[in-house]
């Protein structure tokens, strides 16, 4: 842990799973949520890009400390590149401009 000495290893220990834990409950209620609330044409497209981005997350994460190596401001960009495209999602911009109706049609 950054803010934790390494000799308190209990301590970092529990810090490690407080954060899992708060990580996991985070994504499993995510999931339950967004399956109740959005049409499931958006709803499929969405959650399907999301867990494509967060794949794409987990296997850059190795690769953040050899950026770091090469350029001091490299993961900052990486990770700034990723979340931008987490953000923008599929068919955002067409959502933001012509609201639900264009993705889950008239009700």
């Amino acid at each position: 842990m950054a803010f934790l000495p390494p000799s308190y290893t209990t301590l970092n220990i529990g810090a490690w799973l407080i954060g899992k834990f708060g990580i996991a409950s985070g994504f499993l209620s995510l999931y339950v949520y967004a399956s109740e609330v959005f049409p499931t044409v958006a709803r499929n497209a969405c959650m399907g890009f999301f867990s494509l981005m967060a794949r794409l997350s987990g296997a850059l994460a190795p690769i953040i400390p050899t950026l770091a190596a090469e350029a001091a401001w490299l993961p900052s960009v990486t990770f700034a590149v990723v979340s931008t495209g987490s953000t923008a999602g599929p068919g955002g911009v067409d959502i933001a401009r012509d609201g639900w109706e264009s993705v889950a049609g008239p009700s």
